[in-house]
């Protein structure tokens, strides 16, 4: 139950959350396209390095994402804990989630700097992570 109620509070409304999640299947995927794209084997190294910063970064995220439902479980079987402890944590956790993928954008931007355009569009041409970062490419400031 407890697992229900923090993913669907990460992924489906939290007060940062947004249908913009990059996931490592998405990195994957990316790392995928680089390999097949870009032939200089030293800006192909450069690229998926980029994009293992940003799966660190997932993978992290997820550390704490398991830290914390441990921590929510404790909350929700303590019959001395309340509702305002139990938000707390959810939106602690919504701001680091927020905030992990605001640093994953941000290494987006740098692979988009490394790279041509024509590479960039070959990449991302077949991923279904396109919609996302160029979603997120419109929303930037």
């Amino acid at each position: 139950m407890i697992w229900a109620l923090l993913a669907a509070f990460l992924f489906g409304g939290g007060t940062n959350s947004s249908a913009s999640i990059i996931t490592q299947a998405m990195i994957d995927q990316m790392i995928d396209q680089v390999e097949m794209v870009i032939v200089d084997p030293k800006r192909a190294n450069a690229a998926v390095d980029n994009l293992d910063v940003m799966g660190d970064e997932i993978k992290n995220f997820n550390k704490k994402l398991a830290k914390s439902g441990k921590e929510l479980g404790k909350l929700y079987t303590d019959h001395e804990s309340n509702t305002m402890s139990m938000l707390s944590n959810l939106e602690a956790l919504n701001t680091e989630w927020y905030a992990t993928q605001q640093r994953i954008l941000d290494q987006r931007f740098k692979l988009k700097n490394s790279i041509s355009e024509d590479e960039w569009n070959k990449i991302f041409s077949d991923s279904e992570a396109t919609e996302v970062l160029n979603k997120t490419q419109n929303d930037a400031p």
